[in-house]
């Protein structure tokens, strides 16, 4: 029987081509790099990006935590005046709403503290007090 692995473009089999006994030195050190640099963008992605977008998630939900908080304690020192007739409650409504507004820096969160607030909560406040 001939053999037939003379014939095949890898003389000495698969085998050979990821030895790196037969590498030659220029292809380990590429090698050895291109696997390191591999690893280091594979860490990056699989664990810093999703650690650092869970950080930010965080402070941004505290954020809108913080905006809300104020908007709340406004419409309830504005209901507390309505209640003590230092003005109408629609009077008291639309500097809450003037406040809320002039609070805000982002007016994203301003709109969604502001329809958070309003549509939930003050109308209980400004109508029936604490």
């Amino acid at each position: 029987m001939a053999n037939y692995y003379k014939y095949l473009p890898l003389r000495g089999g698969i085998m050979t081509l990821f030895s790196p006994r037969d590498w030659k030195i220029s292809t380990k050190v590429i090698g050895i790099s291109v696997f390191t640099i591999l690893a280091a963008i594979l860490g990056v992605v699989l664990y810093f990006l999703p650690l650092m977008g869970s950080k930010l998630m965080e402070e941004k939900r505290i954020a809108t935590k913080s905006v809300v908080d104020v908007a709340y304690n406004l419409v309830v020192d504005y209901g507390a005046c309505a209640q003590k007739g230092q003005f109408s409650i629609q009077e008291a409504q639309r500097r809450a709403i003037e406040r809320i507004k002039s609070l805000c820096y982002k007016a994203e969160r301003c709109r969604f503290a502001a329809r958070m607030i309003m549509a939930a909560s003050a109308g209980d406040i400004l109508h029936h007090g604490n």
